[in-house]
């Protein structure tokens, strides 16, 4: 479960309902360290994912993510997962 905010035409931050968020395979096969922190990049194909905030765990608690187009282009679209399959999310 997350709570989805978007703060701009081309961005989106995601933060996960219970105040943590678990890193991706991705972000971890790209991690040169342990640690992440505020302002780390990582580079996700065409779109950016930012950690926006970390906790006091030092885990990542929400992510802002930056895309090319607007999002409210037609190119995505953003689903989620509802406990039995994935649904078209509307931002």
């Amino acid at each position: 479960d997350a709570d989805v905010e978007v703060t701009g035409e081309r961005t989106l931050r995601v933060r996960a309902a219970d105040g943590r968020y678990f890193p991706s395979c991705f972000e971890q096969l790209w991690m040169t360290n342990k640690y992440f922190r505020v302002g780390q990049t990582f580079q996700a194909g065409p779109f950016v994912a930012t950690v926006d905030e970390l906790g006091k765990d030092g885990e990542v608690a929400a992510v802002r993510f930056t895309f090319p187009e607007p999002i409210t282009s037609d190119q995505y679209r953003f689903m989620h997962w509802d406990g039995s399959h994935f649904e078209t999310m509307k931002l």
